[in-house]
């Protein structure tokens, strides 16, 4: 009996053996299945990897470029900006001078407009004058054709007289008796 146990534990080795031998091949083609499996996830990995790589490198790349075209936009802007601020300073400047080129301009009307409401109260009062000196002139016309009527008769009587007088004188002259 002792044969027969004996028997049966080498069978059961052997078998148990057999079954750590079968259990080890099985665990070593999965565990190679796996290698296998883990290298191609590797292999891809690295394929994405790269792809990733050369993806980032062409960004950084476009990166760069973008911020050199922003760059020289950003300083073109700033160029323009400080265009832009002088010429609104200088159009600043000018607009000051206009507003006081055009106070200047109408203190000079309101005195140019002060000198004309004087001249036409001038002009008026030298119009009423002349109205005056007019109405006064005929009134001097009349009297002086009066007065030289009134002279004209005193005179032609002292012509009258002075003929009177020298009638005498020049008959005799003519006549030849001086």
């Amino acid at each position: 009996m002792q044969d027969n146990k004996d028997n049966r534990v080498r069978k059961n080795s052997e078998q148990g053996g057999r079954n750590k031998e079968m259990s080890y091949k099985e665990e070593c083609g999965s565990l190679k299945k796996r290698v296998q499996a883990l290298e191609e996830d590797l292999n891809r990995t690295r394929k994405e990897t790269t792809k990733l790589t050369a993806e980032v490198n062409r960004f950084e790349a476009a990166n760069r470029e973008l911020e050199m075209k922003y760059q020289a936009q950003k300083d073109k802007t700033d160029n323009k900006a400080i265009e832009w601020r002088m010429e609104l300073n200088e159009a600043h400047r000018e607009a000051d001078k206009s507003r006081q080129e055009c106070g200047s301009a109408r203190a000079e009307v309101e005195l140019l407009q002060e000198r004309l409401k004087n001249t036409q109260r001038e002009t008026d009062q030298l119009k009423d004058d002349l109205k005056g000196l007019k109405v006064e002139y005929k009134m001097v016309a009349t009297r002086s054709r009066n007065l030289m009527y009134l002279c004209l008769v005193p005179m032609g009587i002292l012509a009258v007289a002075m003929m009177l007088v020298l009638f005498p004188a020049l008959l005799s002259l003519s006549s030849g008796e001086l």
